[in-house]
Formats: C-alpha cells, structure tokens, sequence
C-alpha cells in the first residue's frame, strides 16, 4: 500500500524537526525552515487523513462488533498476540477465537506470523486502532 508508506516516511520526519527552535519574527533560513517544517506537519495531516478515509475506515466499516473488538485487542497489545492470550484477554474460548481469526484474514486486517500467534497486518492500522478513543461505532 503506496500511501502507508508514505505516512509512515512523512511520519519520521515529523519525528526528526518536531525540536527546532522557535521561529524568529525576521526573514531568512530559520523562517524557511520553519515554514517548510509547517507544509510538511501539514501534508503529514493531510495523508493520514487520506489514509484514514480511504483504506481504514472502508475495512472497519466491513468488519462486525465482535470483529471490531477482536482486531483491537490484537492492536493493543503492541505486537503479535498468542490465540489463547487473545482468548483469555476477551474471556473466550480459543475456538471462538478462531472463527473471528479466519474472518479478520479474509478482510486482510491481520496475519499470522507464526503458528498460533496474530498481529495487525498494518503498522498503520495498529496506530489508527490504538488511537482510537472511543472504538467508533458506524452502525448509529
């Protein structure tokens, strides 16, 4: 997915000259900077939105509570997450797991790494779902 990338490189950037010092009232290589620095905070604000708007919130809409649910106890937990962790986190049996577990791969929301472990198939997504408070709910 070209446009993750792109948040994500526009991302680390951010991260970089997010510490410059203040901008100086009169013109000259600190205002460009500065200025520059804004277009791309700016831009960065504007890709995720895009990011947002045309690959995330298409899937989540897709996906049932339960799948909601699901997919963000995988995202919280910052990494691949074992079924039966996964199971016990949602007071489940790992059988029922599973169900959502073959359900969010169809969607292409998740992967499997490794035998019995899931993770969140984007970076971006994880993001997105972790920042999310509350879960949006687009059935109201």
């Amino acid at each position: 997915m070209y446009i993750i990338d792109e948040v994500l490189a526009a991302r680390a950037v951010a991260r970089r000259v997010r510490h410059l010092p203040p901008r100086s009232d009169g013109c000259g290589v600190d205002c460009a900077k500065h200025l520059a620095v804004d277009d791309m905070h700016e831009g960065v604000f504007e890709a995720d939105q895009a990011l947002t708007d045309m690959l995330l919130m298409p899937l989540w809409s897709t996906l049932s509570p339960t799948d909601r649910d699901v997919l963000h106890r995988i995202a919280a937990n910052d990494g691949p997450m074992h079924v039966a962790a996964l199971a016990s986190a949602l007071g489940k049996s790992t059988s029922y797991i599973n169900t959502y577990r073959r359900r969010l791969l169809r969607a292409g929301a998740i992967t499997t790494p490794d035998r019995g472990m899931l993770d969140v198939r984007d970076p971006a997504m994880r993001r997105w779902l972790t920042d999310l408070r509350p879960i949006p709910d687009l059935d109201h």
